[in-house]
């Protein structure tokens, strides 16, 4: 695959709404995961999908009418708002590959809090405002609390080791679990202070579906690693295209009142909700089809480290040609309503998704590395 991923590696589904291009690629991608072409004999559950009311009834329909065989079981998990009824999993109501789903309702506050755990990942979901119901996910790491260099310590430690043991700590080592135990620092006899571990944040990744509005999720989504967030419309100025043309509404304003009337955001709505969710990355998708780029040359992974660990096949952003203008323009807008500075030459900046695209995000992050990573990106596409 050119994403670079495994098929068999999948394992969870999430749905942010049931809009065709949201959609209808599920049953697909299940019948090339669990083809049955070699068999239909496997019992064990090798897919999850998760989604809101009408997803079971969606792939179960489509299984059955595209007569698709599948080896192996899944089970569709439907979230719920108070009050709806969800669609059966009666074992007559099910599908042949299919085990019984979870009835998820929202909590009383309509947030859909830790309804599932990945990989050591919690995840929620949230309503956000589109034309129909619409999710945000929120997959949340727990923090972790890093290493007490005890190399540079046992100096410090040995040379109190008399005193430490007049109060209680003999051998004087146990001075570290008491240090571990209070979180505090803690000054030993001579003076000499030492730190405990400090704790790193988790890693928080912010994934919203379709919407004019996303403002429901801000709690949720605070101190987001990354946020993706839909920029289907913009107001490109005719002065930046070479052909001096520039279709679509006449400004700014006429094109936000456009994108909300029909459910979707621009990239001035997506960078202010990332500047008041204090967003460490902005990733803009969706775009109109008149601002995806012509070429199809290669990127490269987005590298925590910096490296370039390999192509991705994906399309280019750093020509001269109108639609990509349009692009860096698109970039320009989200990165002005995110940051205080929109000039490009001042790290990070919004970045407008390309297929394919690899964020490669280090465990526990320490957040004043992210503005370099984010500048190694532009490096690389550019």
């Amino acid at each position: 695959m050119l994403s670079g991923l495994r098929m068999t590696r999948l394992r969870r589904i999430f749905i942010t709404h049931l809009h065709g291009d949201h959609c209808l690629g599920v049953v697909p991608v299940m019948s090339n995961l669990m083809s049955g072409a070699g068999g239909t004999d496997r019992t064990d559950l090798r897919l999850e999908l998760y989604g809101l009311s009408g997803l079971r009834e969606l792939i179960r329909m489509t299984l059955k009418l595209t007569k698709s065989q599948l080896n192996g079981k899944y089970a569709v998990h439907e979230l719920l708002h108070p009050g709806e009824t969800p669609y059966s999993c009666a074992q007559e109501d099910l599908h042949g590959n299919e085990l019984p789903g979870r009835d998820i309702y929202c909590g009383d506050d309509g947030f859909w809090r830790a309804f599932e755990k990945s990989d050591g990942f919690d995840i929620d979901a949230g309503p956000i405002q589109h034309r129909v119901n619409s999710l945000g996910y929120v997959f949340r790491e727990p923090p972790q609390t890093s290493r007490l260099e005890i190399s540079q310590i046992m100096d410090p430690i040995n040379r109190n080791k008399e005193a430490l043991a007049k109060i209680g700590f003999s051998p004087p080592f146990k001075v570290i679990d008491h240090i571990l135990s209070i979180r505090q620092p803690y000054t030993l006899p001579d003076g000499y202070v030492i730190d405990p571990p400090s704790v790193l944040p988790g890693r928080k990744l912010v994934i919203l579906g379709d919407t004019h509005d996303p403002w429901a999720m801000k709690d949720l989504a605070m101190d987001a690693s990354v946020l993706v967030h839909e920029a289907t419309n913009a107001y490109i100025p005719p002065n930046l295209l070479r052909s001096g043309r520039s279709s679509g509404p006449p400004n700014e304003e006429a094109t936000r009142a456009k994108a909300i009337s029909r459910g979707h955001s621009t990239p001035g709505m997506a960078g202010e909700f990332a500047k008041a969710i204090n967003a460490q990355r902005l990733i803009l998708n969706h775009f109109s089809a008149r601002f995806q780029p012509a070429d199809s040359s290669p990127n490269y992974a987005w590298s925590s480290n910096g490296r370039n660990s390999r192509h991705q096949h994906g399309r280019g952003r750093s020509g001269d040609d109108d639609k990509s203008r349009m692009i860096r323009e698109i970039e320009r807008q989200a990165t002005a309503g995110w940051l205080e500075s929109s000039d490009p030459s001042k790290w990070p900046t919004a970045v407008a998704a390309w297929d394919f695209l690899s964020i490669d995000i280090k465990e526990h992050e320490a957040r004043d590395n992210m503005n370099a990573e984010i500048s190694d990106l532009r490096e690389q596409r550019n």
